[in-house]
């Protein structure tokens, strides 16, 4: 999910976060990762530039620790043993959750730009 609202609360990154979090400079179809904003049990948010459009973005990745981990070499983000269909059901409220919120006309809700998969979950 990309939305438009920028924050400069960008947090250091923990021992933890290193396994969850993508490096900087990863490029994501036209999107490059610039630093991690802020993390949770169920997303990690990034700053982000749209490389062929020139403007920087938040971009939400779904990563439920609770039922999926990255994998260290390919950063895919795959369901932990046991918990696809749970990781699925999660993915299927993620976009349901985007879409909803890429309807709303509210300026106290970040604008939905964009939704896409990548590395085995949506953005």
């Amino acid at each position: 999910m990309l939305t438009q609202r920028i924050y400069d609360d960008r947090p250091s990154r923990g021992k933890n976060s290193q396994t969850w979090v993508l490096p900087d400079g990863t490029t994501l179809g036209q999107y490059t990762i610039i630093s991690m904003l802020r993390e949770d049990n169920s997303s990690i948010t990034y700053l982000a530039r749209n490389t062929f459009l020139d403007y920087e973005v938040e971009l939400c990745e779904h990563l439920p620790k609770a039922f999926a981990e990255r994998n260290s070499y390919t950063f895919e983000v795959i369901p932990t043993a046991g918990n696809e269909r749970n990781y699925q059901e999660s993915l299927t409220i993620f976009s349901n959750t985007i879409s909803t919120l890429a309807r709303q006309q509210n300026p106290n809700v970040a604008e939905v730009l964009a939704s896409f998969s990548a590395l085995g979950t949506t953005y």
